[in-house]
């Protein structure tokens, strides 16, 4: 079973064209090789697909920090200057206050998100139990990293 890259370029040859026969060739692989990808591929391609969503290019406003100069008060506190929009930004604007976290997107339904359609999120590891082989080796092999020092040397006080 090829690696989920080998995979995406195998499946990148597929549909710009190219036959097993040329994807063997210039991968350096056999076409059976190549055809067995493609047939593994070809049933994992669902998953290797970038979900079609989207994202919004918008513009952070200026005048919020991290794009303000910082002025120091009486005492040397730092002066948070107040939001630039003072009130809400206009509908569909593609302006981000940084400093509220406002845009003129807010509302906008492509934004909201459906839980039918949200990825899963990625299942935990099973723990691994360690045979007593494997504790006593693991023991062994941190062992000596954790002695003290020889008698002898230096040590901080």
């Amino acid at each position: 079973m090829p690696s989920h890259l080998m995979s995406a370029v195998l499946l990148w040859y597929r549909d710009e064209g190219f036959t097993p026969v040329e994807i063997a060739l210039r991968e350096g692989m056999s076409v059976r090789s190549v055809q067995a990808g493609l047939r593994a591929a070809g049933a994992i391609e669902h998953d290797l697909r970038a979900p079609e969503e989207w994202k919004p290019p918008v513009t952070p406003m200026y005048g919020c920090p991290p794009f303000v100069r910082v002025e120091l008060g009486d005492r040397g506190e730092e002066l948070t200057p107040e939001c630039p929009h003072h009130g809400p930004i206009p509908r569909g604007s593609w302006l981000y206050c940084e400093r509220c976290g406002a845009s003129g997107l807010d509302g906008d339904p492509r934004l909201d998100r459906d839980p039918r359609t949200d990825p899963r999120p990625d299942p935990r590891p099973p723990a691994k139990h360690l045979s007593r082989r494997e504790r006593r080796a693991l023991k062994r092999s941190t062992a000596r990293w954790n002695a003290p020092p020889p008698t002898g040397s230096p040590r901080p006080s």
